[in-house]
Order: structure tokens, then sequence, then C-alpha cells
């Protein structure tokens, strides 16, 4: 076999590996993993698969041997650090049954147990160790047992940027519960990069999209509001306004702007910004017709 050939061979092998931890067939691409770093292919990828791989399985101790042994190859490259922190996240929020089969039994469960105190053990043995942190994490917001009552490691979790939005979103809620400071947190906000499929707190849809607009990032605005409209979420006056304000001063009125104006007139509030946003849409013939705002608008005087 030419070195061409063989090369194609393992990166099919790899990506056959890949394809089998996104099926939840964690046995095989275990295995399939372990040929890859053998034959020095895919290897920093590979060690991240073999690490979900465990994790998924509720195998932690053998997941923290593998990130032990090749922790040089992860923590000191950026990009591979944040491939794990969010295909780990991701593969467990998606697939809980393992963790859920290991605490049917009381043996199994003791056993998880046993493999959680461990990982806190690493935890503490450095506070940094990103695999410890999510395994934690997960492990709280799935059960609710913490360990010591220390919350920080959970904090310092909901601020990894590569972090899944579910991932985030339940550890958050599960955190709110006795903290609900978090909620109103604009830094934690901000790392969401689009809605997560499972939040179910009008109140904390609204805290996104403020947060795209207290930061001037219109376009990521509009694109929380599409995914809300989704949801059938109903705006706050607070979004409706500050959304209005900003595309504005940027501009870039469109009919979700027009829309939210209209909305906001018909409940009694009208200033320059609202009045310049129903003008907009009634001389672009907008979706939404404004030729009654404007009428409303002049008994105003604006």
């Amino acid at each position: 076999m030419s070195d061409s050939n063989k090369l194609l061979q393992l990166k099919s092998h790899y990506a056959y590996s890949y394809l089998a931890l996104k099926d939840r067939d964690y046995y095989s691409a275990i295995r399939g993993f372990r040929y890859s770093i053998k034959n020095s292919m895919e290897v920093e990828k590979s060690v991240i698969g073999m690490i979900c791989a465990y994790s998924c399985l509720g195998k932690y101790i053998k997941a923290m041997a593998v990130f032990n042994q090749y922790e040089h190859l992860l923590i000191l490259n950026k990009s591979f650090r944040h491939l794990l922190i969010h295909d780990l996240s991701f593969l467990l929020v998606n697939d809980s049954t393992s963790l859920k089969k290991l605490r049917d039994g009381y043996l199994s469960s003791m056993r998880l147990g046993k493999s959680m105190k461990k990982t806190n053990d690493f935890y503490e043995g450095n506070n940094a160790n990103v695999l410890s942190i999510i395994l934690l994490a997960y492990w709280y917001f799935m059960t609710g047992r913490r360990p010591k009552g220390d919350t920080d490691v959970f904090i310092s979790c909901l601020h990894f940027p590569t972090l899944d939005k579910d991932f985030r979103w339940k550890l958050l809620r599960r955190l709110s519960i006795t903290n609900k400071e978090l909620l109103e947190d604009s830094m934690i906000a901000s790392k969401f990069k689009s809605l997560p499929k499972t939040i179910d707190s009008p109140d904390y849809i609204n805290q996104l999209i403020l947060s795209s607009i207290y930061t001037r990032d219109l376009l990521q605005a509009q694109e929380r509001i599409t995914e809300s409209k989704e949801l059938d979420h109903t705006f706050s006056s607070e979004v409706m306004w500050n959304y209005i304000r900003l595309a504005v001063e940027n501009s870039e009125i469109d009919e979700t702007a027009v829309f939210f104006a209209k909305t906001l007139l018909h409940d009694g509030w009208i200033d320059s910004y609202v009045s310049q946003t129903i003008k907009y849409g009634f001389e672009n013939k907008s979706a939404y017709s404004a030729e009654k705002d404007i009428e409303r608008l002049q008994l105003f005087g604006y």
C-alpha cells in the first residue's frame, strides 16, 4: 500500500470513529481513536474523542487517565482546549443515559459516587483542570450534588466560551435556584452565542437579547429575536425599545423595529425613537401597516 493510500485509510478510520462517537457507539469509538493515536493520526482530536467517549459511559477515572497522559497536547494548545470543552459538554448534555443507568443500581451508584469523589480530588489538585470542572458541573446539574458546598467550580464553568449552550443553560438554571443574581450577570449572558433549545425562562430570553443590544451587536440581537419568535416568546417593553433605539442609531431600521414601535405606541409609549421608526415604516411601506400609527403620532405632536 502506498503512503498516500495509507494516509487516506487512517484519516477515514478517524472519521468513522468520530461518527461512532456521535452515534453513541462509544466502545467502537474508543477502539477507533486508540488505533488513530497508535498510528499518529489526528492524535489530539482522537484523545479528545476518547475522553468524551469514556465520560459519556460514566467511566470518569479512565477519562481522567487519558487526559492526564496527553494533557500537554491539549492544554498548551488553546484551540484543542476549547474543542475539548465544546465536544465534551455537547455530548454529555445530549446523552445522559449512561449516568441514569449508573445511578439506578446500588453498586453502580456507589461506584459512580467514588468516581465523582476522585474527579473532585483531581480538581482540588489542579483547579484549572477543565475535564474535572465539566464533569463536576454535569454531575451537579443532573443530580443536585456538589463537592463540599463550593460553587466556584461551577461558576468558572459558566464562563468557558466554547461550552455548549444547553449545558450552560442547565448549569445556570440549577445554580440560579440559590443564586438568582447569576441570571442578571451580563458576562454570562454574553457567552450564549444562540438560544439554548431547552431554555424555559421568558425573562432570561429577554436578558439574552438585551445583552446583545447593550454590546451594540445588532446582528446577534436580530438572530436572537428570530429564534425567540420561533418559541412564541413575548418581548418585554425594555427589549423592544432598546432594539428600536439601536436600530435607529445604526440607521438600520427593519421590519422588527417597526413592529416593536407599533406595539409600544399602542401601549401608550411614544418618544423620538418610536416616532422615527413608525415614520420609516410608513414611508417605506412596511409589511406592518403604519398608516393609522402616523395619525396617532400627529395627535401626540410628532
